[in-house]
């Protein structure tokens, strides 16, 4: 996730749950899936697909649409990312960004402003099962 290794993010998780367990004042062994749940809050890899998400939304105009010399049902509505060989290289904000806003379902992509686009997708990710994000946003399960 961003070039933090996991061995690196799972300490970051442990204290982000803990801090919300004291202040939530649940005990240590509180499930961490009920906890989100509870509290609406975001896990820190659904904090960073939010923040590729509103990244590549501000920065749309800069992306490369994947367009088709055929017509296809998705012709113009994905974005390319740069192809990466090295899990260095995709861990990247530019290799991540288009591949977590591809993912976005076409009705909240389609918003007008920033904010509502912020407020529909957050939504939407506390909706969606944790694995299914976070699947998204581990190169390991590229």
């Amino acid at each position: 996730m961003g070039g933090v290794t996991n061995n690196h993010l799972k300490k970051l998780e442990t204290v982000h749950k803990w801090v919300i367990k004291i202040i939530w004042n649940k005990s240590y062994q509180y499930p961490s899936d009920e906890l989100y749940k509870v509290s609406q809050l975001l896990d820190i890899r659904q904090l960073y697909y939010m923040a590729l998400s509103r990244y590549q939304r501000q920065n749309i105009s800069n992306a490369s649409l994947n367009i088709h010399n055929h017509d296809t049902r998705i012709r113009g509505k994905l974005l390319k990312y740069p192809p990466m060989t090295k899990t260095i290289g995709q861990r990247s904000f530019q290799f991540l960004a288009p591949r977590v806003y591809n993912t976005i379902p076409n009705e909240i992509k389609q918003l007008k402003t920033h904010k509502s686009f912020a407020n529909k997708l957050r939504r939407s990710i506390l909706l969606r099962p944790r694995a299914e994000i976070h699947q998204i946003v581990d190169v390991k399960n590229s």
